[in-house]
């Protein structure tokens, strides 16, 4: 129904663009395992997560070529970047399921510190090398 609404707005040469951060783990530090463990165990996940993380969600890519925007492309653009410890706890707290509002006060406290232990015990500098992704998947109306 978006797309339908979209082709009806954009003006014939324009496009539709969806944009996302993808995270990778840079040499042999995958500490993005442990995160990803932490942030499942404390989350308080809806129906719609689920469905999105399920086989039955269809890929953004499969819907578009579907639509009036039909000619997809897709460009990554790669950043080493190094998050500190405390960058790391806010990107926990960050996800809608592992926010304050979702986990509440006991929650929060008992998260942060589960996040702050297991990260140092994976890295007790402190530093936690990952390559971020920054995607974007532009889709055009086919040439006429």
């Amino acid at each position: 129904a978006t797309l339908q609404r979209l082709d009806e707005l954009i003006a014939s040469g324009g496009a539709v663009a969806l944009v996302n951060t993808e995270l990778h783990p840079s040499g042999a530090s995958n500490w993005h395992k442990a995160f990803e463990e932490l942030r499942n165990a404390h989350g308080r996940f809806d129906d719609f997560y689920r469905w999105r993380k399920s086989g039955d969600w269809e890929e953004h890519t499969s819907v578009l070529m579907r639509s009036a925007f039909s000619e997809v492309e897709r460009i990554s653009v790669f950043e080493p970047r190094k998050p500190s410890l405390e960058e790391i706890v806010a990107r926990a707290l960050s996800f809608s399921a592992n926010s304050p509002a979702a986990l509440g006060d006991a929650g929060r406290t008992s998260y942060e510190a589960q996040v702050r232990e297991r990260m140092l015990a994976i890295a007790p500098d402190g530093e936690f090398p990952e390559i971020v992704e920054s995607v974007a998947i532009i889709a055009r109306r086919p040439a006429a």
